[in-house]
């Protein structure tokens, strides 16, 4: 039999969930609040698998809505090794003003350019190691596009 500090924090926990709910116009407002999840995930060997999860679950939070995302993550787990051998392991110091030479897309292209503080994935240590891996991986950058 619960007892009456049960019950009250049992209705206090609702009353929070009810207007949580109506402050955000019924969209979840955490993770654990989206159910009926369905997706493609990346498996233990790279390969994209097709799925659907009634209720919510740890085995979700690695699906994307669709297959193209699934594959730019995969791209871009490759894409960020090859940056580290390329850069012989330098990570962007992004809170400093020294330049750094980036990868990104504008509008449907890719492009490449220099940043002092706005982040980008695609960074690198100097303008030639930057062109050498844009030469050399372009196509892997583009299978990335969904993410970038």
């Amino acid at each position: 039999m619960k007892n009456i500090r049960q019950l009250e924090e049992q209705y206090k926990k609702l009353g929070e969930e009810i207007e949580a709910l109506k402050n955000n116009d019924g969209f979840p407002v955490k993770w654990e609040d989206v159910t009926g999840t369905e997706g493609f995930y990346v498996d233990e060997r790279s390969n994209i698998v097709e799925s659907f999860v009634f209720k919510n679950c740890a085995a979700t939070k690695n699906m994307f809505c669709a297959r193209e995302q699934a594959e730019a993550s995969i791209a871009l787990a490759q894409l960020s090794r090859l940056m580290y051998v390329y850069n012989d392991g330098w990570c962007p110091n992004w809170t400093d003003d020294s330049i750094k030479y980036v990868i990104f897309y504008r509008n449907e292209s890719v492009a490449s350019g220099e940043s002092y503080t706005v982040r980008y994935f695609l960074s690198f240590k100097t303008q030639r190691i930057r062109d050498l891996f844009l030469n050399n991986f372009r196509n892997l950058i583009e299978k990335a596009k969904p993410l970038m």
